[in-house]
């Protein structure tokens, strides 16, 4: 019985070590004595393994848990910084189409004051025509009359 005793410490002694990670609870003994058939408050060295086994495996999988979180932060982390790329691309497409469409804007734009100013030049070119036309008409017409009134 003593050595299960002894064997059961060593077994949370090594549980409660900080690379472990894991802190176990020990049963405390209420009764100073025990018959080496019953095992009372103390586990046998079969109970000992068996909980061994047991924290040791709860711990494992902990520890793969962890590593998949890990592993899944990691991924985490990778999407958010895809998804950042993606969010900084399709704001500088934006900013690109809308670069764009002021482009195009100003484009139209001066092809329209280009066409008004050649309207406006193509006025004014006839306007001035039919002015010198006037003008000569005009002026033909006071020669005349000029003419006419010296002759009388």
């Amino acid at each position: 019985m003593a050595t299960a005793v002894s064997h059961h410490r060593e077994v949370m002694s090594y549980l409660e070590t900080p690379e472990t990670g894991l802190t176990m609870h020990r049963r405390m003994s209420t009764s100073s004595s025990s018959s080496a058939g019953d095992s009372g408050d103390f586990y046998t060295p079969r109970q000992s393994a068996i909980e061994h086994h047991t924290v040791l495996s709860n711990h494992l999988m902990y520890e793969r848990s962890a590593s998949r979180i890990a592993g899944s932060d990691h991924l985490l982390r990778k999407l958010l910084d895809a998804e950042k790329v993606i969010t900084e691309e399709r704001r500088e497409n934006t900013m690109l189409r809308t670069i764009l469409q002021l482009l195009r804007a100003f484009a139209n734009w001066h092809r329209e004051a280009s066409q008004r100013i050649e309207r406006r030049q193509a006025l004014s070119s006839a306007l001035a025509v039919l002015l010198r036309r006037q003008a000569s008409r005009a002026m033909s017409a006071w020669r005349g009359h000029a003419y006419r009134a010296r002759a009388v």
